[in-house]
This record gives C-alpha cells, structure tokens and sequence, in this order.
C-alpha cells in the first residue's frame, strides 16, 4: 500500500480553493530498494510529473550534514506555482521530502506563519516538527530557530482548536472532550439525551456505541441534522446544543465547526491573507471533513 503526501502550494495570485482550475503536479518518489511505485488513482485532470526511476532517494550527507535528495524528491522540494501531490511507498523519505520543502520555504524568505502542515497523528506531528528544527538549524544555522515560533505543525484537530479559540470570541473559553470523556459525557446526559432508544435492548452502553457511529458519519460528511430520520435527529440536535451549553467541542466538532467558520468569505480571506503553504500528510486517509478544511 502506498503511503501519499499531498503538498498544497498556493501563490498569492491564485484564488482560495486548491480545488478550482489549477494543473496539478503529481510527483512518485520510487521506493527505496528497487520496488516500483504506482498512482492507481490521480485524477486524469492532474498533470504527472513522474520519475520511473528507482533506487534510494537519499543519497549522502552534505557538509552541512542535510541528507541530500535527488530525483522526484528534490523535485518535490523545488516545486512551487501549482498544487502538488506526491505518491511514495513507506520508506521512502516522505518526512525528509517535507521537512526540507518547508526549510526550503523558509530559506526563500516565506514567513514561518504562511506555513501550515496537518499530520494525521500526534506522534507524527512530533517527528516531522523535531526533523524541521534539525534541518533549519542544518542549513539556515542556530538562529533561524527563533523564527519557527509561527510554524505551526500538529494535528488538524489542534490546527482547528486554536484557529477557533484565536479567531473566533466564543470559542475561547471551550474545551475538547477526548474519547474517554466523550463517552463519560454520554453515559452522564444518556438519560436527558434519551440515548437507549438508539438500541433495541436498551443497553446503554450499546446505544452509546451506535450513537458515536452515527455521529461519526455525520460530522465526517459534513451532514446536517434535517435529512437524518428520528429518532437519531432529535437526539444528535440535543447532543449538539447540550455540548454548546457546558461550551465543550469534540475532535469531530472542532473541524466541522471549523470549516463553518471557513465558509464565511470574510473569515477565508483573513485565513488566506497569513496561510500561503498548506501541506498534508496521509491524505489518503482524509474525510470529507478534512477535504472540506482543506478546501476551504
């Protein structure tokens, strides 16, 4: 299987949406080890920029001790003008191709805050941040370190937390719920929320279970409560408002509420007047929550 990144790169002289009329270069980086990498699903609107070449894309050290990339992958770090995805087996320097994209940003003069990058993973996050810190201090030396403070690199739960608690006033006293929490939440308001009726037996951990999966596929499509049957309508419309009345979000609510704010024209263009770079990792396992804040 392979494992994509998507880079989103937009000049200032595009329009907001990555998704509107622009050529797409799709860039595969070829597997270390001889084994042949593949797209059996790009678009046929995006152009391919493809290497068939294979072997390792890391080749020796510089004298600044930066690893030095070749083929599609330096390609990848260079590209600018146009959206951009590149497809790359596990292993293949996926991390390095974006660490030295964002050092190679920086060291043309973009500002740290016009740089934004979505992993799918906390633990990712953390790699991808400390491979950054390393290859800046590599190539732009120890005191462009003072610069990241504007970088931001995590999760697109926490992208979308601080974006709505440092845009939006009535977000700023919220709190997340983790899983954990959610479930104690539910299992506290079951009664009020009239959670049982979801389950057939009237367990309620079961009504719990299937009331998350409902949740689930609503806040990841985007959907609104009126095409949904009751009972699940009315009990996701008071979920909703009983969340808001204790001012608590979940990972879900944080992105669907997030990309509301997102279609407002005046909150975009604010966004787009800083964010100039957009890179996703893991783009494969996208939502269409998650396309819809990248679309955004």
């Amino acid at each position: 299987m392979l494992s994509p990144i998507d880079i989103f790169a937009r000049s200032p002289a595009e329009p907001a949406s990555w998704a509107t009329g622009f050529d797409r270069s799709v860039l595969t980086i070829p597997r270390p080890h001889g084994i042949p990498t593949c797209s059996p699903c790009v678009p046929r609107r995006w152009l391919r920029v493809a290497s068939h070449r294979t072997g390792d894309v890391v080749s020796e050290r510089a004298g600044n001790g930066l690893p030095q990339l070749t083929g599609s992958a330096l390609e990848a770090v260079g590209h600018r003008g146009s959206h951009l995805q590149i497809i790359a087996s596990a292993g293949a320097g996926k991390t390095e191709v974006v660490s030295q994209r964002v050092v190679d940003l920086l060291a043309e003069g973009v500002a740290p805050e016009a740089i934004v990058a979505f992993t799918f993973t906390a633990r990712a996050a953390e790699e991808l941040k400390n491979r950054i810190v390393q290859r800046v201090e590599g190539r732009l030396g120890k005191a462009a370190l003072d610069r990241l403070n504007g970088l931001f690199v995590g999760t697109i739960h926490a992208f979308c937390f601080r974006l709505l608690q440092q845009r939006v006033p009535r977000y700023e006293t919220y709190d997340v719920l983790d899983d954990n929490q959610l479930t104690a939440f539910l299992s506290r308001e079951a009664n009020r929320l009239e959670l049982r009726q979801l389950d057939p037996g009237n367990r309620l951990f079961a009504s719990i279970a299937a009331f998350l999966k409902a949740v689930d596929v609503v806040e990841n499509e985007l959907l609104g409560t009126d095409p949904l049957p009751d009972p699940v309508k009315s009990v996701l419309h008071n979920y909703y408002e009983t969340l808001d009345r204790y001012r608590l979000l979940t990972y879900g609510q944080q992105v669907v509420r997030a990309v509301r704010e997102l279609e407002r024209p005046a909150f975009a263009a604010d966004i787009h007047a800083t964010l100039r770079h957009l890179i996703v990792d893991e783009y494969q396992a996208s939502t269409r929550r998650r396309n819809g804040l990248s679309s955004c």
